[in-house]
């Protein structure tokens, strides 16, 4: 169970997370969720919230596969305090860990797989034209 947060001053974002990780023998289960929120002055305050459940399998000790999907939802600036989730996208997520005793790093990629609009009432299957890559760094003790 890892809790974090964060902040960065170039892009005005704070941002919260809570990692659980449950391993057994060479498979693993991670859950994440995560909360942003923009405060820069010139876009109105975003607030996203994020979860994500992936499943990973150790190759060796050093090297593992996941997959997983990732959600992530907007509030809209005015619903701020009702916490209605307005627009969001559901990610396919598939990535690798390589770990050491120290350090752990994880790449993967985020494939939109789904887009919904509470608003519009409209939801869609997408074509993944707008893949991100992420990359992470953890120090263990």
């Amino acid at each position: 169970l890892t809790p974090g947060s964060g902040f960065s001053g170039a892009s005005l974002t704070q941002s919260s997370f809570l990692n659980f990780t449950y391993t057994r023998q060479k498979s693993f289960f991670l859950f994440d969720i995560q909360h942003d929120l923009n405060r820069s002055p010139d876009l109105p305050n975003d607030l996203q919230l994020g979860t994500s459940l992936a499943f990973g399998h150790s190759v060796s000790s050093t090297f593992s596969l996941m997959l997983g999907f990732k959600s992530i939802g907007v509030v809209d600036p005015e619903q701020e305090r009702r916490l209605v989730i307005d627009t969001g996208k559901i990610f396919f997520t598939p990535g690798i860990q390589l770990r050491s005793r120290s350090v752990v790093i994880e790449t993967f990629l985020e494939l939109p797989i789904y887009a919904y609009d509470h608003n519009s009432r409209q939801s869609e299957f997408i074509q993944p034209n707008d893949v991100r890559a992420n990359l992470g760094i953890k120090y263990q003790r």
